[in-house]
């Protein structure tokens, strides 16, 4: 798995690597949100969660995709398709909001289906 200093690298040039010029910060939080809708469903806030989504609370809100994709892949909810490209899992959702006293983007994890 890349360190953090990598995924921020990344994050920050969308893609691309040392020497890539930055994105702006509202880019950079689209190629985020673009990067988790490859395997969750993603809320701006919970009125449009499942009816049946219960949280799955993790010591406190999730801070960065690195700490999302390891606690989907670690039970085993991470979907590929043939080729190795992830598949957005139906039971994932993932409400992104701006928490104040961490001053950042914080994710909030559900795991809900409609019946």
């Amino acid at each position: 798995m890349p360190s953090i200093y990598d995924e921020i690298q990344s994050w920050a040039t969308g893609g691309g690597g040392e020497g890539d010029p930055a994105l702006s910060s509202s880019q950079i939080n689209d190629y985020l949100d673009g990067l988790i809708g490859q395997f969750a469903t993603l809320h701006d806030d919970t009125t449009t969660l499942p009816e049946y989504a219960e949280e799955r609370p993790n010591q406190g809100p999730f801070t960065t995709l690195q700490d999302l994709v390891q606690y989907f892949g670690s039970g085993n909810l991470l979907l590929e398709d043939e080729f190795g490209q992830p598949i957005v899992n139906p039971l994932l959702h993932i409400v992104a909001r701006y928490s104040d006293q961490l001053e950042s983007e914080v994710y909030d994890v559900y795991i809900g289906y409609n019946e």
